[in-house]
């Protein structure tokens, strides 16, 4: 009868996540380009009510992108991960091009690697914002006025080696959102929203170039069986190897299918 008293035993590990691009050993230095067109101040701000729909202008329309840029190259030094990466001063682009990327050239990429003496570079390509207000939207839970607002920044990005290459063919793309509503929150003022986003996103873009952990839940079973209580001890021990070489032996042994697929998931 204890035998056959199976349980569940849930747990959180970290688990080291891998880099969305992975850099040969002897990129040390990287340079980060601000290579994106500007993007004018009343595309893509707009407030909503039930019965209008208006275009509204922002009063400094890069300020997130110039926190984005900063918090970035800070949250990539943070991680110790590269030698050095700097901010490029100069942006490449002067146009309001915004929804259109524009490629370094391979001599570009020589030059500015050169200029700051970095073995890669990252171009940030495209850098879109939106905002939405919503007004007296009716709540009809607390029969009151709402207002939300949502904010979306959009990155695209591309990877070069220091002789100009792209490291990747495809771009790095990125798209984050927030969202406030009144009922819980203030409301904040728009360039608050995207600042308040950009840093949310460099956190996570960083996270595409830097190997990072991440808790998450797993699971052990375990049942009454003197084998398997046993490797029940051993994992609260933090003994696993033990552990799995108990699990492999009971396994081994194990005449059942369902319990010998736990035993693997155990084992794995």
């Amino acid at each position: 009868f204890f035998s056959s008293c199976a349980t569940t035993n849930y747990m959180l590990i970290d688990i080291m996540k891998p880099a969305t691009v992975s850099f040969p050993p002897n990129v040390v230095n990287l340079a980060f380009v601000d290579n994106s067109g500007m993007q004018p101040d009343t595309v893509n701000h707009i407030t909503t009510t039930p019965n209008s729909l208006q275009h509204v202008a922002l009063e400094r329309p890069d300020s997130s992108k110039i926190v984005f840029k900063e918090a970035f190259v800070q949250f990539m030094n943070e991680e110790n991960y590269f030698n050095k990466v700097e901010l490029y001063p100069h942006n490449i682009r002067t146009d309001d091009d915004y929804d259109r990327t524009n490629l370094l050239e391979g001599s570009e990429v020589k030059e500015i690697c050169e200029q700051v003496d970095a073995d890669a570079l990252v171009s940030l390509d495209m850098y879109i914002v939106s905002t939405d207000l919503r007004a007296e939207l009716y709540d009809i839970q607390f029969f009151n006025k709402m207002i939300e607002l949502k904010a979306v920044i959009g990155i695209s990005a591309r990877i070069y080696d220091k002789n100009g290459k792209l490291v990747i063919q495809r771009p790095v793309i990125q798209i984050d959102s927030t969202f406030w509503n009144n009922m819980y929150v203030k409301i904040p003022e728009r360039e608050d929203a995207l600042k308040e986003l950009a840093l949310i996103s460099a956190e996570k873009f960083t996270k595409q170039f830097i190997p990072y952990w991440e808790k998450q839940e797993r699971w052990y079973f375990s049942d009454g069986t003197s084998l398997m209580k046993e490797a029940a001890k051993k994992v609260k021990e933090g003994q696993w190897r033990e552990a799995a070489v108990i699990w492999g032996a009971k396994f081994e042994e194990e005449k059942k299918a369902v319990n010998k697929a736990k035993i693997a998931s155990n084992i794995a």
